[in-house]
């Protein structure tokens, strides 16, 4: 999902530019009627300004008393203090969208894409981001010139480019969290398979069921034996068998089969004599 977001993020054109100063005549615009308030929820933002960027397909979105259809490359920018819709309605049309809200130390930012079967059913990107006061400054300023000029076309292509150069940042930013989560995560999970493998070789099997050492590390079976494999380059219970051959071997040969049992983490005897005939063969413990 991301990938297609950074590719309709970064090949973004000349924007058509809807706003209280301009609307661009390639996107339609009609009055609100009651039916479209019954099925729209609205909302407000305090000192925040809205922008949404229709990446690919189309958005029909409301603002006061208008109602505004664009494609792809429409930009829709909300002022603060202004009723406008909160959430897609079920005939909503399907596309994908970049929504960011603009506040003084931050940027947030919601990627939809919405399902063209069940608009009800879309997937989200969603989170904030650090926004520069320099960022911050060069958006609202670019914005107020253009409401200033009412909408000249060299303060449409100054806000545009505006923008398109922040997306292309959410797409640097969002991308470098990703590989910073994937390398921690992968930093997470080696630790996390070597402390499993240090309680097996201290246990020697005992109380070293795959369900028993998930719960006792705070991860579930399917993760657990997943990157146990991955680092360890055996299952766990390859690992237990192999500890525990290394465990036989250097204990007495003359040692009781319930002591050799118990010391190998064996539930009872004839479940040691199982395992040893299925996996030491004709070999005996070597002699202390």
């Amino acid at each position: 999902m991301w990938q297609t977001f950074k590719n309709d993020l970064l090949k973004q054109r000349k924007l058509k530019i809807v706003s209280a100063f301009h609307c661009d005549p390639a996107v339609s615009v009609r009055p609100a009627e009651d039916a479209d308030r019954r099925k729209r929820k609205f909302h407000t933002h305090i000192g925040m300004r809205e922008v949404l960027l229709v990446l690919d397909g189309e958005c029909e979105y409301m603002i006061g008393d208008r109602i505004y259809r664009g494609g792809a490359d429409t930009a829709i920018f909300v002022p603060p203090n202004v009723l406008h819709e909160a959430w897609y309605p079920a005939d909503a049309p399907p596309g994908r969208h970049l929504w960011m809200i603009v506040m003084p130390n931050y940027l947030q930012y919601n990627l939809f894409s919405i399902n063209e079967k069940d608009p009800q059913k879309n997937s989200n990107i969603h989170g904030t981001r650090c926004c520069s006061p320099h960022n911050h400054q060069q958006i609202v300023a670019a914005w107020d010139q253009a409401e200033r000029d009412e909408g000249t076309p060299e303060s449409l292509a100054e806000l545009s480019l505006l923008v398109n150069l922040q997306a292309v940042r959410l797409v640097r930013l969002y991308q470098e969290e990703m590989q910073n989560d994937a390398r921690n995560a992968a930093t997470r999970n080696k630790y996390l398979v070597l402390n499993v493998k240090e309680y097996i070789d201290i246990q020697c099997g005992r109380d070293c069921s795959i369900d028993l050492l998930a719960k006792r590390f705070g991860c579930s079976r399917t993760h657990l034996t997943r990157i146990f494999r991955q680092h360890a380059g055996c299952s766990v219970l390859e690992y237990i068998n192999l500890q525990r051959l290394s465990h036989y071997q250097s204990m007495r040969a003359d040692a009781p089969v319930k002591i050799l049992a118990q010391e190998l983490g064996f539930s009872s005897a004839s479940a040691f004599i199982h395992w040893r005939k299925q996996n030491v063969k004709d070999a005996p413990p070597r002699q202390q």
